[in-house]
């Protein structure tokens, strides 16, 4: 399933806006300020979100509710509207409000689509205790879920067997970063170049971590290797 359009009413620095989106890679570009950010993880919340039947109308639970707070770490105003056209579904979100976690939706089936937001600040580095950090003080310390989940994804076991697209990515990847990414039992991040030397994650180029994190989510890729 693919997301085609998006329409937003009330939502952040949106007062209404529809945006059509092609298939393929779309490049969203504008000033700062514009919006670019809080569109990617609306969406973001809206793919992470599954819905059940309440008297044969589908409710989003309250996890989008939970997701968009989690995400912006600021109050929002409510109620908002949302409307997702995808290729199979148009889901409307009227009135949502976040303060009451609840939004009713119109559709005919449930969903969930797989998706991966990579946040500008690279979080591999900072892997090391901070999921534990974030459980046990997250209600003095609150963080941005799309820094803690793009450490999640990372760490996630992955098929043994690689898609197609990978055959031709994956050898370019590990040729720019000169070797691959490896986890050790402390759940920290490591680069093994070719060489055979070993690199933390945290001393390696900002620009190759970019690189190595594709590398390491797997969806390009073979498989997890775990070390002591």
């Amino acid at each position: 399933m693919s997301i085609e359009k998006v329409s937003l009413s009330n939502f952040t620095v949106f007062g209404k806006t529809d945006i059509e989106l092609c298939k393929g890679i779309n490049l969203i570009i504008g000033e700062n300020g514009t919006g670019k950010t809080h569109l990617l993880k609306v969406l973001y919340a809206f793919c992470e979100t599954e819905h059940g039947l309440e008297n044969d109308v589908l409710i989003a639970d309250e996890r989008i509710a939970r997701e968009v707070s989690k995400l912006f770490l600021s109050p929002i105003a409510s109620p908002f509207s949302l409307i997702v056209e995808t290729n199979e579904s148009t889901f409307i979100y009227k009135d949502f409000d976040v303060e009451k976690k609840k939004a009713v939706l119109k559709d005919n089936c449930k969903k969930h689509m797989s998706s991966i937001f990579i946040p500008a600040k690279e979080m591999l580095s900072h892997s090391k205790g901070l999921l534990t950090m974030s459980e046990k003080y997250s209600r003095d310390m609150p963080f941005d879920n799309t820094l803690l989940n793009i450490i999640k994804k990372a760490q996630a076991w992955k098929p043994d067997i690689p898609p197609e697209l990978a055959v031709n990515i994956v050898p370019k990847l590990e040729k720019i970063i000169d070797g691959v990414v490896f986890m050790k039992n402390d759940n920290s991040f490591w680069v093994r170049k070719h060489s055979g030397l070993e690199i933390p994650f945290i001393m390696e180029a900002e620009g190759l971590r970019k690189f190595a994190l594709l590398w390491q989510l797997r969806i390009l890729k073979v498989g997890r290797t775990q070390e002591s």
